[in-house]
């Protein structure tokens, strides 16, 4: 459904429903194989329909390429309900809330019901089970009965998991090499795996007895499962997983997250970063740039009829200014191990030079003299330098150099500084 206009009064998170899950998944998840015959097995976790991680073919979901596909999500049916690390302290905070006899809500400093007047039963936490009643161990399954059975109209019963999303392919590449896969998985399909065997072998075992029998078995499913989605929250302290596999939660936090390292763009390209130190020799539209800095750095040249001979000419005579010739379709061709003929549209990546501009930024930048741009000009060392009277602006200090804030160059199309 599409709105042409709405007025947007909240944001509200809320467990995955089951229903939602099965909705957006495209293929159920059956098979404990990943390949059958050197290819995909069909209903396992790397079933094509999943989406496509090899750069050549096209998915077969949405008929698209490895760069226009998205991915797509797959479902699992849990042989029994689960508990989802993230949402355990959701599901305590309302069996608190609530009484567990008839079921309506109360005041926790009450100790008796005010509606069937029984007393209320205690609820903690438990080391493998998260939650306890009594001091009794409560089963995913049965908090799932009492969560039923509490009148809300919110989705308390979705933070238990009866059906598991797996993520597309694209979450969980194989490695490639030369835009093939070869073999060999991700730690999170490794996981999985693990869950979809376990499941079946919790399915063949509720045949002929009841949860409450089968209390270790499903203690290790419960235990995969909290490793795969938030590996901190898992109560078990004797597990045998490695404890250097992934989960979904060390893919979110931390800087290397997807927010932090990803999405909030703390990371460019055509940047550097060291310590500043002080050089009074140097102008106040100057900055010093290491030399090992300038050969990695590169600005973007884009080839017409004006330049092209002389682009041309440096190539021919093996230039080391030049790195990366880009062609018009996007393929890099480093110049190592290519000697081009260059073509109108095409752009050379070339070495930082003396006389080029770039941006010089310190942060916190509280203000908009925090970054400005400088001349460069390549120096010996390891350290940035600067003038000591543009130290003010950036709030550098330089009595320390070796102790002093890093500093960002990054360089910009060269017209739009001058």
């Amino acid at each position: 459904m599409y709105f042409k206009s709405a007025n947007v009064t909240g944001l509200k998170f809320e467990p995955w429903s089951a229903e939602s899950i099965i909705n957006t998944s495209v293929v159920e998840i059956k098979n404990s194989k990943l390949y059958d015959n050197q290819k995909p097995a069909k209903g396992g976790l790397r079933d094509p329909m999943l989406g496509i991680t090899s750069r050549r073919g096209h998915c077969e979901c949405c008929q698209q390429n490895w760069f226009k596909c998205p991915g797509h999500f797959g479902h699992l049916h849990l042989a029994t309900p689960m508990y989802h690390a993230g949402w355990v302290q959701h599901v305590t905070k309302i069996l608190k809330a609530h009484c567990l006899h008839c079921y309506t809500p109360h005041k926790q400093k009450k100790k008796k019901c005010d509606a069937c007047l029984q007393e209320h039963k205690l609820v903690q936490k438990h080391d493998v089970w998260f939650i306890q009643i009594n001091k009794k161990p409560l089963l995913p399954c049965e908090a799932l009965k009492l969560l039923e059975k509490i009148q809300l109209n919110n989705t308390a019963a979705h933070a238990i998991l009866t059906v598991l999303p797996i993520p597309p392919n694209c979450v969980r590449p194989s490695p490639t090499m030369g835009g093939d896969e070869i073999r060999g998985e991700d730690d999170l399909t490794r996981t999985l795996l693990r869950i979809v065997r376990m499941n079946n072998t919790v399915k063949k075992h509720l045949v002929s007895q009841t949860p409450q029998k089968i209390t270790n078995i499903l203690k290790k499913l419960q235990e995969v499962i909290n490793v795969y989605i938030y590996r901190a929250r898992n109560s078990s302290s004797r597990s045998k997983i490695n404890s250097k596999t992934t989960c979904i939660g060390d893919r979110l936090r931390h800087k290397t997250g997807r927010l932090r390292g990803t999405l909030m763009g703390k990371r460019c390209n055509f940047t550097a970063r060291g310590v500043v130190g002080p050089d009074s020799r140097m102008g106040m539209h100057e900055v010093g740039i290491p030399q090992y800095v300038a050969d990695t750095l590169t600005i973007t040249e884009n080839i017409h009829k004006f330049n092209i001979d002389k682009w041309q000419d440096d190539i021919n005579k093996k230039s080391n200014a030049i790195k990366f010739i880009v062609r018009a379709d996007g393929k890099r061709l480093d110049l190592r191990y290519n000697k081009p003929q260059l073509q109108i549209g095409w752009k050379v990546e070339r070495k930082l030079q003396n006389g080029d501009i770039g941006l010089f930024n310190r942060q916190p930048s509280l203000h908009k003299m925090s970054i400005m741009a400088h001349y460069v000009k390549i120096l010996p060392g390891k350290t940035f330098r600067l003038n000591l009277s543009c130290t003010t602006p950036y709030n550098a200090d330089c009595k320390y150099p070796f102790l002093s804030p890093f500093l960002i160059i990054r360089v910009y199309k060269q017209t739009s500084k001058r």
